[in-house]
This record gives C-alpha cells, sequence and structure tokens, in this order.
C-alpha cells in the first residue's frame, strides 16, 4: 500500500505542494519581519523585474515539453535538458558583458534572471518528467528556504541584498539537485541540432502566452513602481499577493498531474474533478479568512503589515476566476488550442493594464488589487465557458462537488 502511495500522482502532488505552503509560509512571515514593509516593497520591485525578464527570455522551452514527450523522440529529455544548459550559459556571458558595460544594477537583475531562468527549465521538464523526484525538490528546497530566511532573520541586519540572495540560493540548489540526476552522456549530441529550432518555434506561441499571464500577475507590482508609490504601499501590497499565490498552489496541485496526463490523452474526468476540488477549498479558505480578520494579519506579520488584509481580501476574489486557468489551460496548451490560449491571456492582460493605469493614481495599492480581480475574472471566465462548450461538459460538473468526489480522494490517493 505504501509503495501504491508513494507513486500516486496526486498524492506526490498534494504532499508537494502541503510542504511548499507550510513552509513557504512560515518563510514568508520571517522575509516581511526581517525585511520590513519598505525594505520588502524595494525587494518584491526587483522579483518582479526579474520574473518578467524570466518569462520573456525563457523562450517558452519547457513549456512545449509535454508536446515533443508526446511525439515519442528519442532521448527527448536530454534534448531539452541540452537545450536549456547551452541557453544558460549563454545568458550567463550576456549578462556579464551587458551588465558590466552599462549598470551595476542591471548586471545584479540579468544574473538572477539567467538563474531564474534554467531552474524554470528544469523544473517544469522534470515535473513532467520524473513527478516523484520533482517532489523530493520541492520539499528540500522549501525546507532550505526556510532555513535561509530564519539564519537572516535572527542574525542579520535588515539589508535588500540578503533577500536577493536567499532568493538566488533557493533557486542554485533546485539547479544542483537536478543536475545531479542528469546522464551528461547523453547531452549535447550532434544529432539534437535539428530539434533545436523546432522547438524554439513551437514555443514562441506558449511563450508569449506565458509573459501574459506573467504581466497579469506581475505588472500590478511595476506599474506601482512607475507611478512613484511609496516602497512601504508596495511591500504591503505585495504580501497580499503573496498570500493569494500560496492559496493558487491549490488548484496546482491538480495541475501538475493534468500537465503529466494530458502529455498522454484528455483526460475530462480528471479535469472536472480538479476543477470541483479546487473551487471549493479556495472557497472554504476565503470564508476563514473572512473570519479571521485583520488583526490576525498585525500579528503574524508584526502591525506594520496589517494593512495587508485589505488587499489579500480583494485579491481573493480574483484567484477563485484563475483556478480555471490554471487547470483549463493545461488542456489547452496539450490540445494544440495554444492560439485560443494566446488570445483570453491577451484580453486579461489589456483589461489589467488599462484597470491599473485608471485605478492606481487614484486608489493605489487598492486600486491595484482591483484591477487584478478584473484581470483574473475576464481570464476565468473565457476559459471556463470555452471549456463547458468546446468539450461538451455540465457547468455542475466542474463547480458542484459531488458525494462521490470523496470516495474518489481515497481512490486516488492508495491507486498507483
Amino acid at each position: 500500500m505504501n509503495k501504491k502511495i508513494m507513486n500516486n500522482d496526486y498524492f506526490l502532488s498534494m504532499i508537494s505542494k502541503f510542504l511548499n505552503i507550510l513552509f513557504g509560509f512560515f518563510s514568508l512571515i520571517l522575509l516581511n519581519r526581517y525585511l520590513g514593509a519598505a525594505i520588502k516593497g524595494k525587494y518584491s520591485t526587483v522579483i518582479n523585474y526579474v520574473t518578467i525578464i524570466s518569462s520573456i527570455f525563457q523562450l517558452g522551452i519547457s513549456i512545449v515539453y509535454s508536446k515533443f514527450k508526446r511525439k515519442n523522440i528519442e532521448n527527448c529529455f536530454s534534448i531539452f535538458i541540452s537545450l536549456s544548459i547551452i541557453q544558460f550559459i549563454l545568458y550567463l556571458f550576456f549578462s556579464i558583458f551587458l551588465g558590466l558595460f552599462i549598470d551595476v544594477k542591471l548586471l545584479i537583475i540579468l544574473l538572477i534572471s539567467s538563474v531564474a531562468i534554467f531552474t524554470t527549465q528544469l523544473r517544469y521538464i522534470n515535473l513532467v518528467e520524473n513527478i516523484k523526484y520533482n517532489t523530493l525538490v520541492v520539499i528540500i528546497m522549501s525546507v532550505f528556504n526556510f532555513a535561509f530566511t530564519l539564519i537572516a532573520f535572527l542574525f542579520l541586519e535588515k539589508s535588500l541584498t540578503v533577500g536577493l540572495t536567499i532568493y538566488v540560493l533557493k533557486d542554485c540548489l533546485i539547479i544542483f539537485m537536478y543536475l545531479f540526476k542528469i546522464e551528461y552522456k547523453k547531452l549535447f549530441k550532434r544529432k539534437y541540432n535539428k530539434y533545436y529550432f523546432q522547438i524554439l518555434k513551437d514555443a514562441f506561441l506558449p511563450m508569449i502566452s506565458n509573459l501574459l499571464i506573467i504581466l497579469n500577475y506581475k505588472i500590478d507590482v511595476v506599474m506601482l513602481n512607475q507611478f512613484n508609490v511609496d516602497y512601504e504601499l508596495i511591500g504591503l501590497y505585495s504580501l497580499g499577493l503573496s498570500i493569494s499565490e500560496y492559496i493558487w498552489i491549490i488548484p496546482d496541485i491538480f495541475k501538475d498531474v493534468v500537465q503529466k496526463r494530458t502529455a498522454v490523452n484528455n483526460p475530462i474526468s480528471t479535469i472536472n474533478f480538479s476543477l470541483r476540488c479546487s473551487s471549493t477549498i479556495v472557497i472554504i479558505c476565503y470564508i476563514v479568512l473572512i473570519i479571521v480578520g485583520r488583526n490576525l494579519f498585525g500579528l503574524i506579520f508584526g502591525n506594520e503589515f496589517i494593512d495587508s488584509y485589505n488587499v489579500t481580501k480583494i485579491l481573493f476574489i480574483g484567484v477563485y476566476s484563475m483556478i480555471f486557468y490554471k487547470i483549463i489551460g493545461q488542456l489547452f496548451i496539450s490540445d494544440n488550442k495554444s492560439k485560443q490560449y494566446f488570445i483570453i491571456l491577451f484580453i486579461g492582460t489589456i483589461v489589467n493594464i488599462i484597470a491599473n493605469i485608471i485605478l492606481i493614481p487614484k486608489m493605489d495599492i487598492i486600486g491595484a488589487s482591483i484591477a487584478s480581480v478584473f484581470s483574473y475574472t475576464a481570464i476565468g471566465i473565457i476559459f471556463l465557458v470555452m471549456y463547458l462548450c468546446q468539450y461538451n461538459v455540465n457547468i455542475i460538473d466542474v463547480l458542484i462537488v459531488k458525494k462521490s468526489d470523496f470516495n474518489n480522494i481515497k481512490k486516488v490517493i492508495f491507486r498507483k
């Protein structure tokens, strides 16, 4: 029985996400208390720029791995890893050259971005290839990130540099663990060259789509910075956004499994089950947030972060809609509906940017929160409607938990 549990996709994903949330949340508490609102605002601004740059120059390579794997290409894993390593080395040299001749701050951002890009490529490729080892990596990364943050909190003075160093160390640990498992003798074969251009070509639209969703997640902080909103307020907003991102891990539990299974087929029943469970859990989390109230925010994160509660409460409304993007969107990518996927995200991004331009000057971080909700809701509803229509699914089957789901959860966990 234990062997069956440890080889079950859902169980491994749930364990991974649970521990990621647990250690991640404690790390979030320590990081915010260590940096304080103002420095956290600067930290979040840098990380958001890094994330946007990374989403562009990642080139969508890892996103199309499941598509190529379905073609049963020989040494597909080694082809993608080889291309990712070549990309990483080129970006490191480019970052150093550009940064030294233009600006040291740019050098730092580009170097962090290069590491983040390589980490993302390895993580997503290994998620499809070996979900069990990927779970182990996530757990170890979460523990070490907590340990690094705890050391900074206990022994070091407040410093943006220390915060960014912890971020990079976490990614370096992930890179090391993935590279440790690679069979290097299979890498960099001349016969792989013919696939590189095809990968980059096929990855272009998914890369643009990924950029659009990253912009939906991260453009608000960048625009707050561009509108010269105080770093302390950006720090408050970033905490609310971070908590919302931890709630997004709930649909990610199911999305990871959907990503692996849609690499082989289109399991509609699995997707419906994932949507029902995710939406129910998110609703419960929102109810708990309302009951808990703002006072607990001050107790956990410190009084200077108590106003983050208002941001979090607003963003949670949009989190529910993003369930449909996270789970259904993965199906669209694997089912060759990348153009539809792109159009939906493009609409959401335009809504987000326009709403931020209108609302931030009038309502600063509250305006950014409302803009995000508009965008998330637009994306989620469009994905849901298209899924219901194109796959002939009844809305009841994706929104309302069935009595049989409780038994199915037990069966899912205990089957191989």
